[in-house]
């Protein structure tokens, strides 16, 4: 019976520290899913730009006509294992499509100045792709406004690139949790170890043997050190006698 109570006792002090720990290893879970998206967002973008401005490179002016001239290592940038399907349009100053895909969707929001890209989402096809688009200004040609080249990809390299990392980061924070169970458990097994020896001492006196037990001291002790560490953590140090 004792020994049933001294495990639960133990389990419990252990539950007390490790349902914090895993309160924090989901909260943390989370932003490293945040993190993780945002790394491989950022990762991809780029290389949408890169494929946006290698295609940018080859569009000019030929005999009063705007020419384009796809280069296969534009969108090379943007081959991987993954079965996802990569689109391209290039969108004359009249917003007539010169190449590419004629219904893949323009930027809602106003393009940067300079040579910056601008990385948007949009439904296309029915489902959700990510696209870069980049300006650029022709000249030799009367034109007001300037030609738009648009790159885009469905997410499925994206979304296998996020999970990597968050897999990654989930098995350390778990080897870690486990580390920290596995001392705590030794540590409750060590720091109660007077209580057993009470706990033996006790069970083995007779009922009508009445003198000091040696080992009810130094679990006392113990106990006295624990309380005012709990009293410490609890911010009252006044209350320690």
């Amino acid at each position: 019976m004792f020994s049933k109570r001294h495990d639960s006792l133990r389990v419990q002090l252990l539950l007390w520290l490790l349902i914090p720990l895993l309160l924090l290893f989901v909260f943390n879970a989370w932003l490293s899913n945040r993190a993780a998206v945002a790394v491989a967002n950022g990762a991809f973008d780029r290389l949408l730009s890169a494929s946006a401005e290698a295609i940018a490179e080859d569009v000019e002016v030929q005999d009063g006509a705007i020419k384009v001239d796809l280069p296969y290592a534009a969108l090379q940038l943007l081959e991987s294992n993954m079965q996802e399907r990569i689109f391209y349009r290039v969108v004359a100053p009249d917003g007539k499509t010169i190449t590419g895909y004629d219904d893949l969707p323009m930027p809602t929001r106003a393009m940067p100045a300079g040579d910056e890209s601008l990385p948007y989402r949009a439904d296309y096809r029915g489902e959700p792709v990510y696209l870069v688009a980049l300006s650029k200004q022709l000249y030799g040609a009367a034109l007001a406004a300037p030609v738009t080249i648009i790159v885009a990809e469905t997410g499925e390299a994206r979304q296998a690139l996020s999970h990597r990392i968050v897999a990654d980061a989930l098995l350390r924070q778990s080897l870690l949790i486990a580390a920290a169970a596995v001392l705590v458990w030794y540590g409750l097994v060590r720091g109660l170890r007077p209580l057993e020896r009470l706990r033996a001492s006790i069970a083995a006196r007779p009922t009508s043997d009445l003198a000091p037990i040696e080992a009810a001291g130094a679990a006392f002790k113990k106990l006295e050190g624990a309380y005012a560490l709990a009293i410490i953590f609890a911010g009252h140090p006044e209350l320690i006698i």
